[in-house]
């Protein structure tokens, strides 16, 4: 119940902290900056070409590039969400001994500025993908499960809350967090099917014999994630990895698992995050 209220609380008075705070991360963020704010789709763009190029043309396995650039939109909000957030509340230690704010505010106003870079994303992609649809189909084409994107969007923000609130936390009580995370996050990226597709896992595996590899890697939330987006943003018939997770899971129970797990990582994380706030000031 103290969770319930406090994200009440969150949400309704201390709402305008927490957006000052989240416009006030973008601002530094940009400051000095002469592109500003576009480089957030600059860097998952020049990325997303890397791979192309490398899958396309040195090892020959032509991926589609708007599979890559979504997956990639994703992992920019994710990744530096996560990133970012795990020293905030060391980094702010002046502010939160300064005056009483509750202390989940400032890892999660840069989540939520990392939110707002991530909205614009999407409205990049969808454009892209309009553009690249008119060239192939001749005509804009966008998938009608497109309608469940808001949705989509407010489960991808649990789940990186959720991380956020457990990583920031535990940072200030184990300083060599950060660099468990740095880690954590290479290797999740390269885990997730951000350029490849989960056949290439599927084939692999069982070529060593151990088909039961496949099923493991899908367990990864974060591969779920850029499975769903795919399916939501991109038609078929421009992408074969939005489909490739139907051969080996419902498509509903990958959406219902990755509901419920965003869902219940978030209310354990904001539990574990209030329990460990007393002894936060005191400790950094």
């Amino acid at each position: 119940m103290r969770a319930l209220s406090r994200l009440k609380s969150l949400c309704t008075v201390h709402r305008e902290l927490l957006f000052h705070l989240a416009l006030k991360n973008l601002k530094v963020q940009y400051k000095y900056a002469f592109l500003g704010f576009l480089w957030a789709f600059f860097v998952p763009l020049c990325m997303a070409l890397v791979f192309w190029f490398l899958f396309a043309f040195l090892w020959q396995r032509p991926i589609p590039p708007l599979s890559i650039v979504t997956a990639l939109f994703v992992w920019q909000f994710v990744n530096m969400s996560i990133a970012s957030s795990t020293t905030s509340i060391i980094d702010n230690a002046g502010l939160l001994k300064k005056v009483y704010i509750p202390r989940e505010i400032v890892p999660l106003s840069i989540v939520l500025s990392n939110f707002i870079n991530f909205l614009l994303s999407l409205v990049v992609l969808v454009v892209l993908v309009l553009i690249y649809t008119t060239f192939k189909a001749g005509h804009p084409i966008l998938p009608v499960q497109i309608l469940l994107l808001p949705p989509l969007v407010v489960v991808t923000f649990l789940m990186t809350s959720g991380f956020v609130l457990i990583t920031s936390s535990l940072q200030v009580l184990y300083r060599d967090v950060k660099y468990i995370v740095e880690i954590a996050l290479l290797i999740i990226f390269y885990l997730s099917g951000a350029f490849y597709e989960v056949d290439l896992i599927a084939a692999g595996a069982a070529r060593k014999g151990i088909p039961w590899l496949v099923h493991l890697f899908m367990l990864n939330p974060i591969y779920d994630l850029f499975a769903m987006y795919r399916i939501v943003l991109l038609p078929s018939a421009i992408s074969e990895m939005t489909v490739d997770i139907s051969r080996y899971y419902p498509v509903w129970l990958v959406v219902s698992q990755t509901v419920v797990f965003s869902v219940l990582l978030f209310v354990a994380a904001y539990r574990m995050f209030l329990r460990r706030e007393v002894d936060l000031v005191d400790l950094i």
